[in-house]
């Protein structure tokens, strides 16, 4: 793009001067009058301004697409940088959680393991004090047994008084 304005130029120039010099040639091949003379920087200086003049709007235009893109270049980056720090702090959280279910996991595997053993002292106590329950209530029946038949025995002998 910047060079396209001298390129036109010097394009039109050489396509000038080849279709002058064709023309020398080919005239002087058929008669042998006196060569037209043509101004061609009365024809080229318009057709300069004007290729100047499409350079500068290009340019112009061109540099506003380039502030263009960069103000979307850092728009976009701006994002990225936003995203990525929002993607960190999640995959930070996401490692604290990680750590934190490990350990949940091993403080429930602890306390399913204490209250299995609580449990099972528990039973081993209930059982023991049944045990000892049923031990005594034996112990009272047979007393009361025994209660009874003295309490037998001594009706029977003031019965027979």
């Amino acid at each position: 793009m910047k060079y396209l304005g001298p390129l036109l130029v010097v394009g039109i120039t050489l396509f000038l001067v080849l279709l002058i010099g064709g023309l020398n040639l080919f005239s002087s091949r058929e008669s042998s009058q006196a060569p037209i003379v043509i101004s061609i920087d009365q024809g080229i200086a318009p057709l300069k301004t004007s290729l100047a003049k499409r350079e500068a709007a290009y340019q112009t235009h061109l540099e506003e697409l380039n502030k263009t893109l960069e103000a979307q270049q850092v728009k976009y980056q701006t994002k990225i940088d936003t995203l990525s720090a929002q993607i960190l702090a999640a995959q930070n959280q996401l490692t604290d959680l990680q750590i934190q279910k490990q350990d949940l996991q091993s403080e429930f595997a602890r306390l399913e393991t204490i209250q299995s053993e609580r449990s099972t002292a528990y039973q081993n106590q209930l059982q023991q004090i049944h045990d000892q329950y049923a031990e005594n209530l034996a112990q009272l029946q047979t007393q009361l047994d025994e209660a009874k038949a003295n309490l037998a025995e001594v009706n029977l002998q003031l019965q027979n008084r």
